[in-house]
Order: C-alpha cells, then structure tokens, then sequence
C-alpha cells in the first residue's frame, strides 16, 4: 500500500504527464475557458510588467493549474483506477 507522500507523487508524475499532451491541454481551455499553457508574446510580458499584472498572472496560472490537476484527477485518474 502506497504512502501519502507516494500518492502525491503519482498524482504528480501524472499531472506532469498531462500536461505534455497538447490535445488534452488543449480540451481542458476549451471546456473551462482557461488559457493553460499559453505563451504570452514579448510585448504582451513588457507591458504586464510594465502595469504591474505579472503577479495577477502567475495568481491565474496557479488558479488554473489546481483546476488542471483537478481535471486530470476526475477525467483521467479516477476512469483508471475503476478500470
């Protein structure tokens, strides 16, 4: 039987593993209207800086990161362990 710690880091490994599957990430925006994983252009970064939005924006990347390891739990974990 797996430990705790070694249950997060399963679930870890698996979120890390989801999230370099472009088509699930990709599902994931659409369903919740995240921006997961998108790049901003060089200008887009000088201006949040500039504005002082760089710390809104990593609050929403972290925000929507919870909901992917959430997705990930519910869609692809949870089917698995039933199976």
């Amino acid at each position: 039987m797996p430990t705790t710690d070694e249950g997060i880091e399963d679930i870890a490994h698996l979120v890390r593993y989801c999230l370099g599957v472009p088509e699930l990430v990709a599902e994931f925006n659409r369903l919740t209207g995240c921006t997961l994983g998108k790049q901003r252009t060089v200008m887009e970064r000088l201006v949040d800086d500039a504005t002082g939005y760089t710390a809104e924006w990593q609050r929403r990347e972290d925000e929507q990161l919870r909901q992917f390891t959430a997705f990930v739990v519910q869609c692809v974990l949870l089917p698995l362990a039933v199976a």
